[in-house]
C-alpha cells in the first residue's frame, strides 16, 4: 500500500507539473503571438486598403523595435509616395499648362492630350481621343505626298533618330487648314507598346507673314526689275545686288558683275572722287550730297555720264 500511494503521488506531482508548464506556455505563447497577429492585421489592411497606418507597438520590448522599425519603414515609403504625387502633379500642370498641343501616340491613333490640343482642333475629349492624325489632316500635305503615307514614314524615321522635327498641315474638326510644327519622339521603355510623344504648335500666323513677305519681295523685286534706272546694292567693293538696268549699263552679265570689282567699273578720273566719298558717307559724314554724277566706264570700254543718288 506505502508503495502504491508513492506511485500516485509522484504520478499526481508530474500531472501537475505538465499541465503549470502547459499553462506558463499557453500564457507566454499569447503573449508573443498575440502582437504579431496585431502586427500582421495591420499590416494585411494596409496592403488591402492601400494605407501606410503604423503598427500597435506592443509592449515587449523585442518586439517593440520590431514595430518601430516597421512603422519607420512605412513611413519612408509614404514620404515616397508623396514625392512621387508631387512630381506626377507638377509634370501633370505643365502638361495642361503648354501653350503647344501634347499628345501620345499608338502608331498614328491619339491616346492621350492636353487641353491645348482640344482647342487646336477645336473638339472635345470624345473626339478627340482615339482619332488618328491622318483624319487631323489633309489628304494630301503641302509637298503633294498624301498625308497617310508621310504620316508612317514620319513614324519610321523617328524610331531610328528619337527626335524629329517637321512641318505639318492638319485640318480642325471644322475643317481649317492648321500650318504647324511637330517635334515627335519614342516615348516609352524597352519591351513595352512603343508610344510617341508629339509637341504640335501652331504657325499658321508665321506661315501667313512668310506668304506676305515673299509677296512683298516679289512686288518690289518686280519694280525694280522694270525701273529704267541702273539700282545695285555694293558691299566690300563689289556689286552684290544688280538689276537688269544696270547689266545693261555696265555691259556685264547676272553671273559675272559679281566678280568684278566695283572700282573697274568707274572712269579712271572719277575713282578718287567716287571712292573718297564712298568712305566719308561709311564714317557717319552728313554734309555730302546725296547725288552726284560721274563718269561709268563699261566692259566694252565705253564711257557714260550718270548721276548716283545713295543711301
Amino acid at each position: 500500500e506505502p508503495v502504491r500511494l508513492a506511485r500516485l503521488v509522484a504520478y499526481g506531482a508530474t500531472l501537475l507539473l505538465l499541465l503549470g508548464v502547459g499553462w506558463v506556455s499557453y500564457v507566454i505563447s499569447g503573449r508573443i503571438t498575440r502582437p504579431i497577429d496585431q502586427m500582421i492585421a495591420q499590416l494585411d489592411r494596409n496592403k488591402t486598403e492601400g494605407l501606410t497606418v503604423p503598427l500597435p507597438v506592443p509592449a515587449d520590448a523585442e518586439l517593440s523595435r520590431l514595430a518601430d522599425e516597421f512603422n519607420a519603414y512605412l513611413q519612408t515609403i509614404e514620404q515616397q509616395q508623396e514625392e512621387v504625387i508631387r512630381q506626377q502633379n507638377r509634370y501633370r500642370n505643365l502638361f495642361e499648362a503648354s501653350p503647344d498641343a501634347i499628345f501620345l501616340l499608338r502608331d498614328l491613333n491619339i491616346i492621350a492630350c492636353n487641353r491645348a490640343t482640344y482647342q487646336l482642333f477645336g473638339g472635345d475629349e470624345a473626339q478627340i481621343i482615339g482619332c488618328s492624325v491622318v483624319e487631323l489632316s489633309p489628304e494630301i500635305q503641302p509637298d503633294g505626298q498624301p498625308s497617310e503615307d508621310k504620316a508612317v514614314a514620319v513614324i519610321q524615321n523617328t524610331s531610328q533618330t528619337r527626335l524629329f522635327t517637321f512641318e505639318w498641315q492638319h485640318r480642325s474638326l471644322a475643317g481649317d487648314t492648321i500650318d504647324t510644327e511637330v517635334r515627335i519622339q519614342p516615348f516609352s521603355e524597352p519591351g513595352e507598346v512603343q508610344l510617341y510623344l508629339a509637341i504640335v504648335r501652331d504657325i499658321s500666323e508665321r506661315k501667313q507673314a512668310e506668304a506676305a513677305l515673299l509677296a512683298s519681295e516679289q512686288q518690289y523685286r518686280q519694280l525694280v526689275e522694270s525701273a529704267n534706272d541702273a539700282i545695285f546694292i555694293a558691299q566690300d567693293g563689289s556689286i552684290v545686288f544688280a538689276n537688269s538696268k544696270t547689266i545693261e549699263f555696265t555691259g556685264t552679265t547676272p553671273e559675272t558683275i559679281g566678280a568684278i570689282p566695283l572700282v573697274e567699273l568707274i572712269h579712271e578720273d572719277d575713282r578718287d572722287m567716287v571712292y573718297d566719298r564712298h568712305v566719308r558717307r561709311l564714317q557717319g559724314e552728313k554734309s555730302l550730297p546725296p547725288t552726284y554724277p560721274f563718269r561709268l566706264r563699261d566692259r566694252g570700254r565705253g564711257e557714260m555720264f550718270v548721276q548716283l543718288s545713295t543711301v
